[in-house]
């Protein structure tokens, strides 16, 4: 407590002695770190526990320059501070780049360059916020794709708006930045959307893709706003590519596909629709019947009245095993039909097992050695149309997959000639497909049909003898575990 006062008048000694002039902004900005004054004096005056007034003068003169020097820093900052309100076009800004955003018209940079503007805080005070500089790097004269964060670069004002406080810069000056000269060109269309006819021919390039479709300009326009024309593209669906095309986007391909369209691929397609007044434009890539087209609407107008008398997915329990017809056979699986309202997939990956088993013990029953193929066409075992045992693995975003148990020899011979034969589209219950079938003398005769390739089929029809067919045909009855007294067992499901 003794050399508190001492120290209160070293420091008004030095105050005028040194000549310290305090301004109108000086000393707010002295008031405002008047704390560190005192804590500096409150820890002097501990430590050294009321020393000698040299020492004490010397603490107090070290401590008053290293605040003055703070002050005179805060004083240069808000010196370089820049109004938001007083910035004009071209003026020329120095700062830093704080971020770069990959945006949808291009690549941004946003620069810190001491422009500031006032706010509110959410307490209600008056306070001060930067505004960065945004750069658009895809429209000036020099892409500079070298721009990084960090990078200290000169920019020039392009554009202030003050409404939303934003502010648009350049790296160039306002009057060296290339404009386009005169008036946009207008669009000049060889066709117009409305003259077209259905089933014309059309040559475009495919300008954009996305995995179920491509869009071409074939040239062909229409009216837009305030009387100018606008390009029509035509909009190519994968359902209208035709068998032996596909789209680079697509991951599912058909077999025999031999043209892949890309982006910038020219191609000859056909009007499928035209409407000009939603200025709608569909090709084909096939030549396009007027008939064919109405008759698939019908078809497919019908297949939706009737989706709705089929069972939900969500009436599928996973691990239940159903009867399923192959309605279309591909390189990785079957897809099939069990009645549900989506189709289901049977993987490739659950059949190779079971047909490579099959074969197997096949080759056992006639003595031979298993031929061991890490190969499976599947076109060798199945067809369109067939029955086969699956079970549900998994229900997940709406799509159905399943599991192959083995094959349906009884029903793949005597489905076409039942005379209760439903429709796939009728969403009948799999209890009155059971109802429709027969049992069987051919069931042992059938299974051998199935589980030998095509191929080898053909060589034991022409090789063997009837009798050497009927013991073929009991030891494939054996391998699929039906009989003729067992029928009701084989095909029960539940």
């Amino acid at each position: 407590m003794n050399g508190l006062p001492i120290q209160l008048l070293v420091l008004i000694g030095l105050l005028f002695s040194e000549g310290f002039k305090v301004q109108r902004g000086k000393r707010q900005l002295f008031r405002e770190n008047f704390g560190r004054f005192s804590g500096g004096f409150t820890s002097s005056t501990a430590y050294y526990g009321g020393g000698t007034a040299s020492s004490s003068f010397r603490l107090s003169k070290s401590f008053l320059q290293s605040t003055t020097r703070s002050l005179d820093s805060s004083l240069q900052k808000n010196k370089n501070r820049i109004d938001f309100a007083s910035l004009q076009v071209n003026q020329r800004l120095k700062g830093k780049v704080v971020h770069i955003y990959e945006g949808k018209k291009g690549r941004k940079a946003y620069l810190q360059v001491g422009v500031f503007r006032p706010a509110r805080n959410e307490t209600g005070h008056e306070v001060t916020k930067h505004v960065n500089a945004m750069v658009r790097l895809n429209e000036e004269k020099k892409d500079d794709s070298s721009v990084a964060v960090g990078d200290t670069r000169r920019v020039y004002v392009a554009e202030v708006q003050r409404a939303s406080a934003r502010l648009r810069a350049s790296f160039a000056p306002v009057e060296d930045r290339p404009r386009r000269k005169g008036p946009r060109p207008a669009f000049e269309p060889k066709l117009m959307l409305a003259d077209l006819e259905f089933g014309q021919k059309l040559k475009g390039e495919v300008v954009r893709m996305a995995p179920y479709a491509a869009w071409l300009d074939c040239g062909v326009g229409r009216p837009g706003r305030h009387g100018a024309l606008s390009p029509a593209d035509a909009f190519l669906h994968v359902a209208d590519l035709g068998p032996e095309a596909a789209l680079a986007y697509q991951a599912v391909r058909s077999a025999g596909v031999t043209n892949v369209i890309a982006v910038g691929a020219g191609l000859e397609v056909y009007v499928k629709r035209a409407l000009p007044r939603s200025g709608q434009l569909r090709v084909s890539l096939e030549p396009v019947d007027a008939e064919a087209i109405e008759a698939k609407r019908r078809e497919v107008v019908r297949r939706l009245r009737n989706m709705k008398k089929r069972r939900p997915l969500s009436a599928l329990e996973v691990g239940s095993e159903r009867w399923a017809q192959i309605l279309d056979v591909r390189g990785y699986g079957l897809i099939v039909d069990t009645k549900a309202r989506r189709r289901g997939l049977v993987h490739l990956s659950s059949i190779k097992p079971v047909v490579q088993g099959l074969l197997a013990a096949a080759a056992k029953a006639e003595g031979n050695r298993a031929e061991s193929d890490p190969f499976v066409d599947l076109t060798d075992y199945f067809e369109t149309g067939d029955w086969i045992k699956a079970r549900v693995s998994s229900i997940d975003d709406g799509k159905l997959a399943m599991e192959f148990v083995g094959f349906e020899p009884i029903r793949n011979k005597k489905k076409k000639a039942s005379k209760g034969k439903l429709d796939e589209d009728q969403g009948g219950d799999q209890s009155a497909i059971e109802d429709d079938v027969e049992a069987s003398n051919a069931l042992a005769a059938s299974a051998a049909a199935i589980a030998l390739p095509k191929k080898k089929q053909k060589k034991q029809e022409e090789g063997d003898d009837d009798d050497d067919d009927d013991s073929q045909a009991a030891d494939f009855a054996t391998l699929f575990g039906g009989d003729d007294d067992d029928d009701d067992d084989y095909y029960d499901y539940a």
